[in-house]
């Protein structure tokens, strides 16, 4: 090909040249080329790949026909190829033109072509990209123009976008009003990006706010970050400030300002604010607002079910608040009252419609690019997941909570998903995998709040398995004194007292009081998993006939609930109970039924012990599964069962934010351990499983 400038090179050696050498040879020829060629193609290299020839003319300043004759004359030097839409013959190609461009030259086309492409009404996000390449000259049109970029990339999901764009506007000098406006805008957008600046920047723009309306706005907003970032008690004080400074606000305002509050106080033992008396009147508050009451209808009904002497109302406040799903659907999964509902209902062992609700959690999140509501809904159904006896998947939705939560800082939420993960590895026996979880997220930030709370037990519950009762007992301890200052009386909620009077020496007088304190709780709740926790732990402590005859109790109560694990640790102990009683023949069905239900489960530690226990008795069972389905770690059933479900391998790594390669390899590890050959053969394979 006989290039301009009278240099020879075959097209087809472009790719296989030097970086240098490509840059130095495009450049040789651009230059060699007439004005209008130079010009053309700078603009090209602008406006990036698939300029149209039309809109490379406007921004080179050319007439179209010269700009086809200069089109040309680029083509047939081997820079741009001869199809239309307009593109370089290669990559490197376009970034020696733009190198070799002056930076101010190269600044003054991005903001023409930004000009040029707001007037056609093109993507705001496209015209947001060429003003990122502008330098600041206090141009007004400018500052909206990222604006717009900005609130185009929130609705489509790409917050961190929307930060980039109007943190380039503040380089821009504005009024004091307008730089108001653009730190809030900033602040909103870094708290969907789980981004700590919008602690800075909202602060900042509450100072700079002088409309009052504006500022309540911001400073719920700011709480809201305070809150993830764990500064609960600064949080809580600067919503109590504004409330006090405001007044007598009309009740629109006063919902929104005490729903913020009530979240920022929610998890730590303020005395005014965990006050039962208050309940009535954030009650009729959030009735007589409609709608702008939904999220403190949902908080009051989070207060009566976890105090346990109505849970029935609280969850009937709940199901009110959510709205059929319109809360979650108006208010996003990032708002506080969407993890609380469907925790609450969780709680309740409503485990179906606690699902339910957090596939729309996780749905919203998905379409928004919203970390933060992914990590809360992917946290509470590992809950769920747990609470019906779903181990392995309850281990793959916490670890990947953890890990979002870690990566994007949102410090709040990380003992929740920890305690969930770790419950899942001493399931499954990964003791040294729990330390080091465990060793992830510190206590001292959480000390005081129910987030420690769930530090503690979580920790309390590796001691024990690690035979150190001791230690454990002590975390116990502190654990239940943060939960009652809190006011978590319900054991289907925490069952602390059971746990702690098991763990005490066999003789101590202080077992037997928790463990009629936590059921006499357990009554008043008239919750199946919490009363049959509760007697399981007081037929373990009772022992004998009488013991046995409380394990039965217990077994026929959590019959009624959904949890699979709880039915299978007790169905163990009634066996055991009844080996040791030397009634064999009788211990042997409740024993198999727990082999069989922890393996389900995937509950390793406790198949183990039910199955010695069951070899104890003289049966002869055969050995535990080690192949199939069972063979599949946490992450590759996850994906195994969305690919059943008819999801290609790009929407399975863009719903797990994972990579499209990683997905490719669990696929293909599973497919070796299920001894299948393609993903059509994946839903009958397990479906029998779950048979």
């Amino acid at each position: 090909v006989q290039l301009i400038g009278g240099m020879v090179l075959h097209r087809g050696a472009i790719a296989e040249m030097a970086p240098a050498a490509v840059a130095r040879a495009s450049l040789v020829r651009v230059a060699h080329a007439a004005e209008d060629a130079r010009s053309l193609a700078r603009a090209v290299s602008v406006l990036g790949p698939d300029a149209s020839l039309r809109l490379a003319a406007r921004l080179a300043g050319l007439e179209p026909a010269d700009a086809l004759l200069a089109a040309d004359a680029l083509s047939d030097g081997g820079v741009l190829m001869s199809k239309r839409p307009l593109s370089f013959v290669h990559p490197l190609v376009k970034s020696a033109i733009s190198l070799d461009t002056p930076v101010g030259e190269r600044a003054q086309l991005h903001r023409h072509a930004a000009q040029l492409l707001s007037e056609e009404g093109a993507d705001p996000v496209q015209v947001g990209a060429h003003l990122l390449a502008c330098e600041p000259a206090a141009d007004p049109e400018v500052v909206q123009l990222l604006r717009r970029a900005a609130r185009e990339a929130i609705a489509r999901g790409v917050p961190e976008s929307a930060v980039g764009f109007l943190r380039r506007a503040l380089d821009e000098p504005v009024a004091l009003a307008a730089r108001a406006e653009l730190l809030g805008e900033l602040g909103r957008s870094e708290l969907v990006a789980r981004d700590p600046a919008a602690i800075e920047h909202l602060g900042e723009a509450i100072e700079l706010t002088d409309d009052a309306q504006q500022r309540l706005a911001l400073t719920c907003s700011l709480a809201e970050v305070l809150s993830f970032a764990g500064r609960l008690r600064e949080a809580h004080a600067l919503m109590s400030r504004a409330i006090e400074e405001l007044g007598d606000p009309d009740d629109a305002l006063l919902v929104r300002l005490e729903t913020a509050r009530a979240h920022t106080g929610w998890g730590w033992s303020d005395p005014e604010h965990a006050a039962r008396e208050r309940l009535p009147r954030l009650q009729a508050l959030a009735k007589r607002t409609g709608p702008a009451g939904r999220e403190l209808l949902i908080y009051v009904g989070l207060k009566l079910m976890v105090a346990g002497e109505t849970p029935q109302e609280g969850v009937a406040l709940v199901r009110r608040g959510l709205d059929d799903g319109r809360f979650i659907e108006d208010e996003t999964s990032d708002a506080v009252g969407a993890v609380q509902a469907v925790a609450i209902l969780a709680f309740h062992d409503e485990l179906a419609e606690a699902e339910r609700h957090i596939e729309h959690m996780l749905d919203d999140a998905r379409r928004r690019g919203s970390v933060m509501g992914y990590a809360g809904g992917l946290g509470w159904r590992a809950f769920s997941a747990l609470r019906r006896g779903s181990i392995p998947s309850a281990e793959a939705d916490a670890g990947r909570a953890l890990d979002l939560i870690e990566e994007h800082e949102l410090h709040f939420a990380a003992p929740f998903a920890l305690e969930f993960l770790v419950e899942a590895l001493l399931e499954r026996g990964q003791l040294e995998d729990c330390e080091a979880a465990l060793a992830r997220v510190p206590l001292e930030p959480f000390a005081g709040t129910l987030p420690g709370a769930y530090l503690l037990e979580a920790r309390s519950r590796l001691l024990l398995a690690q035979g150190r009762p001791h230690d454990a007992i002590a975390d116990l301890r502190q654990a239940g004194e943060i939960l009652q200052a809190i006011g978590i009386e319900n054991p289907n909620v925490k069952a602390w007292r059971s746990t702690l009077a098991l763990a005490l020496p066999a003789a101590a007088s202080e077992s037997h009081k928790l463990i009629e304190a936590e059921l006499d709780r357990a009554q008043q709740a008239r919750q199946a998993r919490g009363l049959g926790v509760a007697l399981r732990a007081k037929g373990l402590l009772t022992g004998g006939e009488a013991g046995i005859s409380l394990l039965q109790d217990a077994s026929r109560t959590l019959a009624e609930c959904p949890s699979r694990l709880e039915q299978a640790r007790t169905l163990t102990e009634l066996g055991a109970a009844l080996r040791r009683a030397n009634r064999r023949a009788d211990a042997r069905e409740p024993l198999r039924q727990a082999v069989e239900l922890a393996q389900r489960c995937g509950a390793t530690v406790l198949a183990h012990r039910a199955l010695d226990e069951l070899k104890a008795t003289g049966a002869r069972p055969r050995s535990l599964l080690r192949s199939g389905i069972d063979a599949l770690t946490p992450t590759e059933r996850r994906i195994s069962a969305m690919a059943a479900q008819g999801l290609s391998n790009p929407e399975i790594a863009q719903a797990l934010f994972l990579a499209r390669k990683t997905v490719e390899n669990h696929l293909s590890n599973a497919y070796q351990k299920l001894d299948i050959q393609s993903r059509d053969q994946l839903p009958r394979v397990l479906s029998d499983a779950a048979a």
